[in-house]
């Protein structure tokens, strides 16, 4: 008998978009634990705060701030979310997911890698980040809006996730990812 994956959604939210919240809530989120992390604190609907504000630009801070601030959080039972988990999906307030489709992938997957709809100077030469050359040309980074799995394993790995000042929060994080050796594979849910 298979051990059961265990996947967790992150959604990245503000206070401004309590509605997102609400139908999230009411729909997918019914099929698969989730935490949102915002500029704000609501301990009722999973909500926890990783930054004070609540402009577009602050989806960077809130990206790494969460990424770091996962080592730290735990379960009702104490346990840390990090040895509870097998991987964490991370996705923005306008995404639907698909949950079982997520899960079934899951089983599958290398854990030494992120999975998501990733951007590369090959496919995606006119990106504003190649093109400004925010990004090296050998280093991918993730589609946020379409959503991206790590596993703790990973998440563990990265002692510290720097922002990078780019403003984009999935860009930042694809950084860390790049720089600290961890492949981004393409895969969407």
């Amino acid at each position: 008998m298979k051990n059961e994956v265990k996947v967790i959604a992150f959604v990245n939210t503000t206070k401004k978009h309590q509605d997102r919240i609400d139908n999230i809530i009411e729909t997918w989120a019914n099929d698969i634990d989730t935490i949102f992390y915002s500029d704000h604190q609501d301990p009722e609907c999973g909500v926890i705060k990783v930054s004070n504000r609540d402009d577009y630009a602050s989806g960077e801070e809130k990206q790494i701030n969460v990424l770091n601030k996962i080592k730290d959080l735990a379960n009702v039972d104490d346990e840390p979310l990090l040895d509870v988990y097998d991987w964490f999906f991370f996705v923005d307030d306008d995404t639907f997911i698909n949950v079982e489709n997520l899960n079934k992938h899951t089983e599958f997957l290398d854990d030494a890698r992120v999975y998501g709809s990733i951007f590369n100077s090959e496919k995606d030469s006119e990106n504003p980040m190649y093109v400004k050359g925010i990004v090296p040309k050998d280093a991918g980074f993730p589609s946020g809006g379409a959503g991206f799995l790590v596993s703790s394993k990973t998440i563990k790995l990265i002692p510290t996730f720097n922002n990078y000042q780019t403003v984009c929060g999935d860009v930042s994080a694809g950084l860390n990812f790049h720089f600290n050796g961890v492949q981004q594979c393409d895969l969407m849910f």
